[in-house]
């Protein structure tokens, strides 16, 4: 930046130097993190699903995609509800979600859902709820065993 003095001329310039280093080592962390993260979440059997409190699908695991017969590209992003639940059910299924997260603790959750070959199944989740840093619910991760 020019250094400008009382007088408003340019008289030089100011230079910043900012060290890097621990904020590459962070980058470093967090990108391995997320690799050991999309390792384990792929490699376990049961189904695994991570939701915003809109019920933003943002994660899928592969067993969900085999359950739901989508891919996680295609859902990634997407209402959960809208999707997976019958029209007659996602009121009901949205009221007793937000409970859970309102409630703001752990705990299981069974949902008629909406399978790969269309038929209704009943499946029981074991739901975590994440916070954000302000202790807010941030979302949740449901896991269903096979």
């Amino acid at each position: 930046m020019p250094y400008r003095t009382f007088d408003d001329r340019i008289d030089g310039l100011v230079i910043t130097f900012i060290d890097m280093s621990d904020l590459k080592q962070a980058e470093l962390k967090l990108h391995e993190a997320e690799q050991v993260h999309h390792f384990i979440f792929n490699s376990t059997s049961d189904m695994i699903i991570k939701l915003s409190t809109d019920w933003k699908i943002l994660e899928f695991s592969s067993d969900a995609e085999n359950f739901f017969g989508k891919k996680r590209v295609d859902v990634f992003n997407q209402n959960f509800v809208q999707i997976f639940i019958s029209e007659t059910l996602q009121k009901k299924t949205e009221k007793d979600m937000k409970k859970l997260l309102n409630h703001g603790s752990d705990g299981k959750f069974k949902m008629k859902v909406i399978a790969f070959d269309g038929k209704m199944r009943v499946v029981e989740w074991s739901v975590n709820i994440l916070f954000n840093n302000m202790k807010k619910p941030a979302g949740m991760i449901m896991i269903a065993e096979k």
